[in-house]
Formats: structure tokens, C-alpha cells, sequence
């Protein structure tokens, strides 16, 4: 699965990153710096699911035990990524 990956987020992604951010961390974090790490939490994000989806087709019985991690990064990661897709 190739996901798009995009060069900036809306007011609504940027905002539902500071909500995330501040529900794990408990701290705000300011505009400039959700961007930041919000981009850089999707391009990370989109590494891993390319390479897990590539080493699927390559070497599927070596992946039992980061199928569990992927699939926990997958969940995690759900909410900021549902807003993306949707711009």
C-alpha cells in the first residue's frame, strides 16, 4: 500500500496534531512545531508501511513478528492519518 504523503496539512491536521500531542505527552507543542512533526510522523509512518508492504511480497514468513508491531504503529497512528487521507 503506497501512501500519499503530503507536502503540508490543513488547519484541521494541524490542530488534531496538537490535540494528539497534548493527549500523549501533556503539553501543548505550537503551530510550527505540530507541522514539523506531524510531516515528519506521516513520512515516517509511510517508510515503514512501504518497506513492511515490500518485504510482505519478498519474504512473507520472516514478518510474523513485526506484523504485530506494524499493525500496533498502523492503530497508534490511526487518527492523524484518517485526517490526512481525507484532504
Amino acid at each position: 500500500m503506497k501512501l500519499r504523503v503530503p507536502k503540508e496539512l490543513s488547519d484541521k491536521q494541524i490542530e488534531e496534531f496538537q490535540r494528539i500531542y497534548k493527549e500523549r505527552f501533556g503539553k501543548d507543542i505550537s503551530r510550527e512545531d505540530a507541522i514539523e512533526e506531524g510531516l515528519s510522523l506521516i513520512r515516517s509512518i509511510a517508510l515503514i508501511i512501504d518497506k513492511d508492504d515490500h518485504s510482505r511480497e519478498q519474504k512473507p514468513s520472516i514478518l510474523k513478528g513485526s506484523t504485530l508491531i506494524f499493525n500496533s504503529l498502523r492503530k497508534q497512528s490511526s487518527e492523524l492519518m484518517k485526517t490526512v487521507n481525507n484532504d
